[in-house]
């Protein structure tokens, strides 16, 4: 997605709910998702899910669902993003089992201006020292800590033609307060920054070997499933 000018935001999420947690990893991701919209806009918003296939490269990248949510209407509004599991035929062997990223993002005119991202741990129900030739992709079970979202905003024009000035710094540090307390670890991020969309996995992913030592250690590979 493309990076737009700045404008205060018009849709804030109030809360985000993951239905069917834990689950079968073939099962389809289901998530909950309160918002409110301050300011009237004209078109629809964008919602993406994305699985990331591994922590090396953004080639394994799964975009498992997008869809377009409208008309908005002032206020608060729910609905349930529903979204099919990944190929796990084209996640890299190695990276099948252990902790990886899903990233929940919301855009509007190709801008994005919300990234949510969560870690996912999956495990196979049975022991796999040694590994079985041949897996049951019924027993691999999957897990969205979903008490630990990482929220990332940018700044958008949304329907303005021209961009808005900037806050001040205290009031941005106000907003930031606010939003935390509502909902998830927030950081706000000024849109003159040239940063490519894989900054955002690689971060959550830097931490992703201490991860995999609280949630169980990466199987070896590769597997054969069925």
């Amino acid at each position: 997605k493309k990076k737009c000018a700045h404008a205060m935001s018009c849709i804030n999420i109030a809360d985000i709910q993951v239905l069917n947690n834990p689950t079968k990893f073939s099962n389809p991701f289901q998530f909950e998702i309160t918002f409110e919209c301050v300011t009237p806009i004209q078109e629809d918003l964008e919602w993406t899910l994305t699985y990331v296939g591994s922590a090396e490269t953004t080639e394994f990248d799964q975009v498992l669902e997008t869809i377009n949510l409208g008309p908005i209407n002032l206020g608060t509004s729910k609905f349930v993003f529903q979204a099919n599991s990944p190929d796990i035929n084209k996640i890299p062997p190695g990276d099948v089992f252990g902790v990886t990223v899903l990233l929940l993002t919301c855009s509007y005119k190709s801008c994005e201006f919300v990234r949510v991202g969560y870690y996912v741990n999956t495990e196979y129900t049975e022991p796999l020292d040694p590994p079985p030739p041949v897996l049951s992709v019924d027993k691999i079970m999957r897990k969205v800590v979903a008490d630990q979202p990482r929220v990332t905003h940018f700044s958008i024009a949304w329907d303005n033609p021209e961009p808005e000035p900037e806050p001040s710094s205290q009031e941005v540090g106000d907003e930031e307060d606010m939003n935390m307390e509502e909902y998830g670890e927030e950081e706000d991020e000024e849109d003159e920054e040239d940063e490519s969309d894989g900054e955002e996995e690689e971060s959550l992913l830097s931490s992703e070997e201490d991860e995999d030592e609280d949630m169980g250690e990466q199987a070896p590979g590769p597997f054969n499933f069925t």
